[in-house]
């Protein structure tokens, strides 16, 4: 599980000054909270791979009265997130792959969506409607098929849509194309494949504006981005879940839709039109 909550609004406005080990204990606090809301301060120096003093030091820097105060936070912020899917699901004694899948993915839903906030969809919305910027969209392989779901749909709605693909010869080939303050939807889950990190960091020197959706806010990619959207990943079995990432690109081309109605009704009309001639589906 991810946290958002008071703690990590703390991590993320101190993250720059952090220390390369207090960059290692936030990166426990997001990925694993449950282990320093129940767990000892010397399990999580061990994971972090330092000593409990710096630990407690951590927490003070984020203004807690050392660990006990992150603890206690941290349960608040568990205590106000954990959703009701979840909560079904470690209830959950039959052993039923079914329920257990619903269960998780019903998790999926809620905490992605639960994590997001209004006026960060807004902005984002109209960011996505903005004919002067191109869209570019970088995708992990892991993430690619809801991506290029996610890129011929945005397509459709508005023009200037690029999937970012291929080599790394060919992504920087494609991003001789863009300029500054074009749009880069970077999408992946932890750990992020290094080419990935690599293209986003050449991109963000030729001044685009970067999105990030990720299932951790202080990864990477994430910290790079100037606006980031969290995708729960948990996975009812071996892989990370796409759901979270699908209900969250989902809502985004149904509210850009709404958005620009009337440009989108326009672009329809005369798709359907060439459809037509083109005999392009078969008649019912």
């Amino acid at each position: 599980m991810n946290i958002t909550g008071k703690v990590f609004s703390n991590v993320k406005d101190q993250y720059e000054k952090l220390t390369t080990t207090d960059r290692r204990i936030a990166a426990i606090l997001t990925n694993d909270p449950e282990l320093v809301a129940f767990g000892t301060v010397a399990e999580v120096a061990a994971k972090a791979e330092t000593s409990g003093p710096s630990v407690v030091r951590f927490s003070e820097k984020l203004g807690y009265s050392g660990f006990v105060g992150i603890q206690s936070a941290i349960r608040d912020d568990l205590s106000q997130y954990l959703p009701s899917s979840l909560n079904r699901l470690k209830q959950d004694k039959t052993g039923n792959s079914i329920e257990r899948a619903k269960a998780v993915e019903l998790h999926n839903v809620e905490a992605t969506l639960d994590k997001l906030e209004e006026a960060s969809l807004n902005k984002f919305i109209q960011l996505l409607a903005d004919l002067s910027r191109n869209v570019f969209i970088l995708a992990s392989d892991q993430c690619h098929g809801p991506a290029q779901t996610f890129r011929d749909l945005l397509s459709v709605i508005r023009p200037g849509v690029f999937m970012l693909s291929g080599t790394e010869y060919r992504i920087s080939s494609q991003l001789i194309e863009t300029k500054p303050k074009d749009l880069l939807i970077c999408m992946d889950f932890e750990r992020h494949e290094r080419w990935l990190v690599k293209m986003q960091r050449k991109a963000l020197d030729k001044g685009l504006y970067s999105v990030s959706i990720t299932n951790n806010p202080l990864s990477s990619i994430a910290i790079q981005s100037k606006t980031h959207f969290f995708a729960s990943a948990t996975a009812p079995g071996h892989f990370d879940s796409n759901t979270g990432l699908n209900t969250l690109l989902n809502l985004f081309i149904d509210q850009l839709a709404e958005h620009s109605k009337q440009s989108v009704s326009k672009r329809l009309k005369l798709m359907h039109q060439q459809w037509e001639h083109d005999s392009v589906f078969e008649s019912s």
